[in-house]
């Protein structure tokens, strides 16, 4: 039995392994960067090291499997002041449709304040300002294949607006989640789909080919090269260090590989007193500006629902320390 698992998992992780060697040679060529912004406060504390005991419905960002994992109805909102006055929030839901089938749908989006418009000839401002924002919707579907092994999809649109500049369309992620007895493995395929498009009236410049003579402009298209997704592949372990009444402790570790980072890894602890008091801890390796964040947790109870609410700090090496809050309700 033991060598038969062995297999089933070796077989699990050596195409992500092979894809991230294909991943590592492309360093610096992806766009739509607010798509490796880590949402939910119980993973931000961890580090991002939940690859392999995700908890949806944060777990549609981070491995979508993980909505599998419980067959509550459950609702996440999460906030995140990041830096320059940039708003980071995101909104998860998932369900069950059947004991085995589940569903669910997220919204990450950035918002940011007004900025004035600035040239070579002015400097000092024109007068006029503009905006941008981010925006992912995602769909998953998942099945609990086994009561140990648990698969999910999820396509997503994507929206990177600057002024009236527009890149948009689809991706697609998958994930995996594994778990037999106090270890649990996981892994997960992020943002795979075509580069894509830039469109926009700021693409067309009026130009005066003769400015010498009394001739007319003319319209010149600036072509700029497609964008490329932030494709990534993460792989995670996790071990219930302890697991009686009263007491949880688990640790959990994450490899992961983006085409315009290579790899990085972080680990992660998490301590339940009674399941409603929850401390929390993670680091960072091999990232630039991300090191070490913590978090706590506490839930209540108010009918027959369950509330949690999540706090975390993550430290940027070059911009301090954010915070970052969490709710999730489940049913």
């Amino acid at each position: 039995m033991r060598v038969h698992i062995k297999v089933k998992l070796l077989l699990l992780v050596l195409p992500g392994m092979l894809l991230a060697r294909q991943i590592d040679n492309k360093v610096g060529t992806a766009g739509f960067q607010f798509l490796k912004l880590g949402v939910g406060s119980r993973e931000v504390a961890l580090g991002g090291a939940n690859t392999a005991m995700p908890e949806s419905p944060t777990a549609l960002y981070w491995n979508p499997a993980g909505i599998c994992l419980d067959n509550k109805k459950s609702a996440t909102f999460f906030i995140d002041r990041w830096i320059a006055s940039i708003n980071h929030n995101y909104i998860g839901f998932k369900t069950p449709v059947t004991s085995n089938d589940f569903v669910g749908a997220s919204i990450n989006f950035i918002t940011m304040d007004d900025m004035e418009e600035t040239t070579i000839l002015q400097p000092q401002g024109t007068g006029r300002k503009f905006t941008a924002s981010d925006l992912a919707f995602t769909a998953t579907y998942g099945r609990k294949i086994t009561d140990r092994f648990s698969a999910a999809v999820s396509v997503k649109y994507i929206n990177e607006t600057i002024w009236d500049l527009v890149s948009d369309g689809w991706a697609f992620d998958m994930g995996l989640v594994y778990n037999y007895k106090k270890f649990h493995v996981g892994m997960s395929f992020n943002n795979f789909g075509l580069d894509k498009k830039i469109s926009g009236d700021q693409l067309q410049i009026e130009y005066q080919i003769f400015p010498d003579y009394k001739t007319d402009e003319v319209v010149l298209e600036v072509v700029p090269k497609d964008i490329r997704l932030p494709t990534s592949f993460r792989f995670g372990a996790g071990y219930d260090v302890l697991k009686i009444k009263y007491h949880k402790l688990a640790i959990m570790g994450s490899v992961n590989y983006f085409n315009d980072l290579g790899q990085n890894s972080s680990a992660g602890l998490e301590y339940k007193f009674m399941e409603n008091y929850i401390l929390r801890g993670g680091y960072q390796f091999d990232r630039e500006g991300f090191d070490w964040s913590l978090g706590a947790g506490v839930r209540f109870y108010i009918l027959n629902t369950t509330f949690e609410f999540g706090y975390s700090v993550l430290n940027l090496q070059d911009f301090g320390i954010l915070s970052q809050t969490g709710l999730t309700v489940a049913l």
